[in-house]
């Protein structure tokens, strides 16, 4: 009795194997397309802050805050400071920027309330105070 249902059982997981293998493959002959290659050498400071300025635009819960983030680059490495209202927009931001392809790292000095004049080492950058070495680009 185990002989006759092995060779049954045999044949039904090959099939199954096969249909599996056979969808897996059969994406109308034509491989996934693999993204497109972005060099990073061509890319400049300010196509990478254009971007994450772009990605943050497009997010509509940050139309309204535009005025109040600063992005800069340098060497690929973004910086992001002003205020945006709570913890959970200052990690949407920071996902913004880090999702830009070329980012090397992100510094996310993004506060999460209104903070009145500039301490010490900062200068005024729009309504928001950023680093004295930082380069200004508030969103319009």
């Amino acid at each position: 009795m185990f002989t006759q249902s092995f060779p049954r059982k045999t044949i039904l997981l090959l099939s199954l194997i096969s249909l599996l293998l056979v969808g897996a493959f059969a994406q109308d002959g034509k491989k996934p397309a693999k993204p497109a290659k972005v060099d990073c050498s061509a890319m400049t400071d300010a196509d990478i802050v254009k971007a994450v300025q772009d990605k943050i635009k497009a997010d509509p819960k940050f139309k309204d805050q535009l005025k109040q983030i600063n992005v800069s680059s340098k060497d690929g490495k973004v910086t992001l400071d002003g205020w945006v209202k709570g913890a959970a927009a200052k990690t949407a931001v920071g996902k913004h920027a880090k999702s830009v392809k070329c980012v090397k790292a992100v510094a996310n000095n993004l506060g999460t309330r209104l903070v009145v004049g500039c301490g010490r080492g900062q200068k005024q950058c729009g309504d928001i105070c950023i680093d004295s070495k930082a380069e200004c680009n508030i969103m319009n």
